[in-house]
């Protein structure tokens, strides 16, 4: 979920998304967030761990991250919440990834790509019957990443022409055209962006009853990707190949009692999303990383921000106007 496709994040929004743009709107929006890497789990352990990839030194879909590691739900188990997670994808399992540490239940997936719903309904079912008891919920949407396919009715309404017309071409080299594109017979690139921003739209719905469930609207939510999406700059095609910063750019919302609605223009990174949490719920311990909250009330001054790609073969760092 690339950071430009929010509704509230930016004058001329390219998608709708009101549920999200609501939560912004209660809480604290950062506009200039990035991730640490352009890759699935090495992001979401970042995360959960408040370990920047270059440390941890996973890159990859399948390396899992150390037993000796403290997670973000080992701290929020350890103070005496419920823990749950539930995800949409294969890759993000236990398994695979090692998060599954102090989660009591974690939902997986075997199929690459699962609607964000069903992820989301589960976390609905645990909050319900967890009642009375503190609970710390990680839910994990996978709709914004490729193959696009939401449901026809979202994707008509960013695209109204013929996305096969034979008198046109994709005017894109087959060597950038990812293979669940090629052999559809399209013809216009704007039709398979369209399909994107109707995969954000419907993953923005299908959080609406959940951030609308009392407890949640009244708890402390966070909002974020684990990376953005090239949809065309530097000749990469809905993809997130590269450093480039289509892909590291990302939403981040935070929205919690205490916390003033507002707007940060400050430079961050969500990997400290998890100390910020711990922060916000009064709860003390060894976690990497600084409170946002913090960070948007007082501004520390211009810091570095460093990312590490895929496998580890490129780097970046960007720092004022600069990116390198």
């Amino acid at each position: 979920h690339r950071a430009d496709h929010l509704g509230v994040a930016f004058t001329r929004p390219f998608v709708d998304t009101p549920v999200i743009d609501a939560l912004a709107r209660r809480g604290l929006l950062f506009v200039d967030c990035q991730s640490t890497t352009n890759v699935t789990n090495p992001s979401h352990i970042a995360v959960m761990t408040g370990i920047h990839p270059r440390d941890t030194q996973i890159t990859n879909n399948t390396t899992m991250v150390a037993e000796q590691v403290t997670t973000l739900a080992e701290s929020f188990q350890a103070a005496g919440y419920r823990t749950f997670a539930a995800i949409s994808t294969q890759h993000l399992g236990p398994s695979q990834s090692g998060l599954g540490q102090g989660f009591d239940r974690f939902e997986s997936t075997d199929e690459f790509k699962r609607r964000g719903e069903e992820a989301v309904a589960q976390i609905e079912r645990w909050i319900e019957e967890s009642r009375g008891e503190p609970v710390f919920a990680w839910v994990h949407l996978f709709d914004a990443h490729s193959p696009y396919q939401p449901p026809e009715r979202v994707a008509s309404k960013y695209y109204d022409g013929d996305p096969r017309d034979t008198s046109r071409t994709l005017a894109v080299g087959s060597a950038h055209v990812p293979g669940w594109v090629q052999g559809q017979g399209i013809t216009d690139v704007d039709y398979v962006s369209a399909l994107y921003k109707g995969e954000v739209d419907t993953m923005d719905s299908s959080l609406r009853d959940l951030l609308e469930t009392p407890r949640v609207r009244n708890g402390i939510v966070a909002f974020t990707s684990d990376h953005g999406e090239s949809l065309g700059t530097k000749g990469i095609w809905w993809d997130h190949a590269g450093l480039y910063l289509p892909n590291l750019q990302v939403p981040c919302v935070i929205a919690a009692p205490g916390v003033a609605a507002g707007r940060c223009e400050e430079p961050v990174q969500q990997i400290d999303l998890g100390r910020t949490l711990l922060d916000l719920a009064g709860i003390e311990g060894a976690f990497p990383g600084r409170n946002l909250v913090d960070v948007a009330l007082d501004p520390p001054g211009d810091e570095p921000r460093f990312s590490i790609s895929s496998h580890g073969l490129q780097a970046a760092v960007s720092s004022g106007d600069w990116f390198l």
